[in-house]
């Protein structure tokens, strides 16, 4: 019985996959070498603008601005890299919680499990007190700092799809899959990040 719904489903699958490819070979800008530049509403950016190259292919070109506020071409980002992986190496290696939990499972004690349990809930706690909804709740956004066996905690990270009313700020962002409750509305809420909570901490105490 399995087998043959996952026949079914694999079918439908390629079913659509060749759905897509065809629309995509058919449309009348498929094979133009014409760049459409998107709107920067839709795609702000300091750094970068942003192109249609064809139906699902989007380009990204750095671009800097000058003091005169005009757009000029970036010849290369290198120097940025550079600069990031310097920083980080100078801050230290924060490993994400989930990538913490799979590589080191079997040396996470159940005390700094709960340890973890309670600092998750009090950083959630602590940003809903200033109106901040994080959006984007994950074992993957909390990175673990310290040094094992138990001097180690966790930071929650990665505001970037986070709301606040108070300042007018949205992204409108929304966890992954299983970390998002599908029978709610699709929108930023306190409810949302208490759901993705409640997955995360099931995640820190199963490891999965």
């Amino acid at each position: 019985m399995w087998r043959q719904f996952l026949t079914c489903i694999y079918l439908k699958l390629c079913t659509f996959t060749l759905y897509i490819l065809r629309r995509n070979a058919s449309h009348p800008n498929a094979n133009s070498t014409k760049l459409v530049k998107l709107p920067v509403a839709s795609f702000p950016g300091s750094t970068a603008l942003f192109f249609r190259r064809r139906p699902s292919i989007i380009l990204k070109a750095p671009v800097k601005v000058g003091d005169d506020q005009i757009l000029r071409k970036r010849h290369s980002v290198d120097h940025y890299f550079r600069i990031k992986e310097q920083i980080l190496s100078r801050l230290g290696n924060h490993k994400d919680c989930q990538a913490f939990l799979h590589q080191h499972g079997k040396e996470i004690t159940p005390s700094l499990r709960y340890r973890w349990f309670i600092q998750a809930i009090k950083s959630i706690v602590f940003i809903h007190s200033k109106g901040v909804i994080h959006g984007d709740l994950r074992p993957e956004n909390f990175l673990v700092h310290g040094t094992l066996p138990l001097s180690l905690d966790l930071c929650l990270c990665d505001f970037g799809g986070s709301t606040c009313k108070n300042l007018q700020l949205t992204r409108g962002k929304l966890p992954d899959s299983g970390f998002y409750n599908p029978n709610v509305a699709w929108e930023p809420t306190y409810t949302v990040d208490i759901f993705g909570l409640g997955s995360v901490l099931y995640t820190i105490i199963t490891g999965f």
